[in-house]
């Protein structure tokens, strides 16, 4: 494996982050399983990649000892294939795409309910949620920000876990469309997979 580019960079407990050529992956044991990231990026206008600290679930093994298989994905993933596989390189297709994600995949995941409140973790950008939630009037009780392994320091996303009245969830609900509008308009797609790396996690 290392004769084909990879190289070690980091070793914790339970994880381990590797580099293969230009990419970068993290191998993590996690609940009886094992887990594969990749690294975050930003596609430019000419189709290059500016890479960013974060990462997002690329995969989850039910056998702890696949990892030989994970080795392999690593080892034989290449952006151009990626490309021609997304048509990321079609434009209007490639919006299309973006467009479909943004409208199916949840920004929250509930995490508890009680007779009168709802619980639940979700992914702000620059805290805009927050101020969202203030001009609804929402009374909402904020926890955070959480640690959390797909988000990287220097990142604009956040996990944060908030607690509101039953009453007031069509609201949340809708600020939470708002902030995928306003995070869409502003061409951050990488919010949309970190949304799916919540949804992987719980």
């Amino acid at each position: 494996f290392l004769d084909h580019g990879a190289k070690l960079l980091r070793v914790d407990i339970n994880s381990v982050t590797i580099k293969v050529h230009d990419d970068t992956w993290i191998l993590r044991y996690y609940r009886n399983m094992l887990e594969l990231y990749h690294n975050n990026y930003i596609v430019n206008d000419d189709f290059t990649r500016t890479f960013t600290q974060q990462f997002h679930l690329q995969r989850r093994y039910d056998n702890t000892e696949d990892y030989t298989r994970a080795l392999c994905e690593m080892e034989s993933y290449s952006w151009d294939n990626h490309l021609q596989n997304t048509r990321i390189g079609a434009g209007a297709d490639y919006i299309d795409e973006l467009k479909s994600k943004f409208s199916t995949q949840q920004n929250y995941v509930q995490t508890r309910e009680c007779m009168f409140n709802l619980t639940f973790q979700f992914i702000d950008y620059n805290f805009l949620a927050l101020r969202l939630i203030a001009e609804q009037g929402i009374v909402v009780n904020i926890r955070g920000p959480l640690p959390c392994c797909f988000i990287g320091i220097d990142e604009p996303y956040t996990l944060l876990q908030c607690r509101i009245k039953k009453k007031d969830f069509a609201a949340f609900e809708t600020v939470m469309k708002k902030l995928k509008d306003i995070c869409f308009g502003k061409k951050q797609y990488e919010y949309i997979e970190v949304c799916q790396s919540l949804s992987a996690t719980n």
